[in-house]
């Protein structure tokens, strides 16, 4: 676990594939080409991970459509 003050840090280890974040809306208008972000239901926040990254065990809960 990574706690960052700075939510460009969190992308930035997101995006160099070191692990996924729970993230506010408006941050996926920082995205870079090798984030993907997917709604949370219920809550107004996203996953945001790298998109080479498989996570086998929660693949079938996030195989909706992109949201960005």
């Amino acid at each position: 676990m990574q706690a960052a003050t700075n939510i460009l840090v969190t992308m930035n280890l997101v995006g160099m594939g070191l692990g996924m974040s729970i993230v506010p809306r408006y941050v996926c208008h920082f995205q870079s080409s090798s984030v993907v972000f997917r709604p949370l239901p219920q809550i107004e926040l996203l996953m945001a991970w790298h998109k080479e990254t498989v996570w086998r065990k929660c693949s079938n809960w996030w195989q909706t459509r992109a949201l960005y």
